[in-house]
């Protein structure tokens, strides 16, 4: 039960980078993803700013309602995230491999999944929002079954 259930984590896993990957390296460019992305991500601002201060960094870290990325602000932004989808490919394949290996490949998963899980960590600090956190608890609970997983 305990290595089916981890077979499934890794593999979910696996998916989840494919999902990133293809976000990030094929539909980042459309409205919908930088409009989100437009949304919620600001530079952070340490606690000891005061009022006028923080409304300053505010306004220049944020785009203002209803504005848009300019073109080579999107193509900047883009570049970047092509790159985070590289490597997203490369641990969805890893993980894929390690799950079809017979048997899993428990050593390859548990790289992998601890990349996955620092980087889930490492996101929701830095820009909370659901996906690392999913990234972060999928690689975790993996990571942790598979000190339990029985030899196969």
């Amino acid at each position: 039960m305990t290595h089916t259930l981890l077979i499934i984590i890794v593999a979910a896993a696996a998916l989840l980078h494919a999902l990133f990957m293809l976000c990030e390296l094929f539909s980042w460019s459309s409205p919908i993803l930088l409009r989100i992305a437009a949304k919620n991500q600001k530079l952070p601002m340490g606690p000891d700013l005061d009022a006028a201060h923080r409304d300053r960094v505010e306004a220049a870290t944020a785009l203002p309602p209803g504005k848009a990325w300019t073109a080579p602000q999107a193509q900047l932004v883009a570049t970047i995230v092509h790159n985070a989808g590289i490597y997203n490919a490369i641990v969805a394949g890893g993980l894929a491999w390690a799950v079809l290996s017979d048997p899993l490949n428990l050593d390859v998963a548990r790289v992998l999944l601890a990349g996955a899980a620092l980087a889930g960590v490492f996101g929701t600090i830095t820009m909370p929002s659901l996906p690392p956190v999913v990234q972060a608890l999928i690689g975790l609970a993996g990571l942790a079954m598979s000190w339990f997983a029985p030899a196969s």
